[in-house]
């Protein structure tokens, strides 16, 4: 009994070592806005991540003329927000009302973003 006990143990093991996990199903978003209208006062759209409301991840920063992003790799079972904010020479607006989004539950209607950007006197 103990001689088959040693074959078999070593084949359990290599069994266990060489598996590997299955990647966890993702999803994405796109997000759109309107064009920034005055270039000129704003260098960037900053477009925040998070899953908890107000405390983001990070952010992607993007030129004036964006006016879209799509996000990938998203865990399907999270809840999601964003918020954007325009910065500038006069340094970064505030952040626009947040947008939160799941890939669970019933379709929510298109919330507007309002970029607010005014140059500092």
């Amino acid at each position: 009994m103990t001689r088959i006990f040693k074959y078999v143990l070593p084949t359990l093991l290599a069994l266990s070592i060489s598996g590997e996990p299955e990647p966890a199903p993702t999803g994405s978003v796109s997000l759109a806005w309107d064009r920034v209208t005055n270039q000129s006062l704003v260098t960037e759209i900053r477009i925040y991540y998070g899953t908890e409301s107000r405390h983001y991840l990070g952010h992607v920063a993007l030129g004036p003329e964006a006016d879209q992003l799509n996000l990938s790799n998203l865990e399907l079972d999270r809840e999601y927000f964003f918020a954007a904010s325009a910065f500038g020479p006069g340094g970064e607006s505030e952040l626009s009302a947040e947008v939160e989004w799941s890939f669970s539950g019933p379709p929510r209607p298109r919330t507007p973003v309002i970029l607010n950007f005014h140059q500092a006197n």
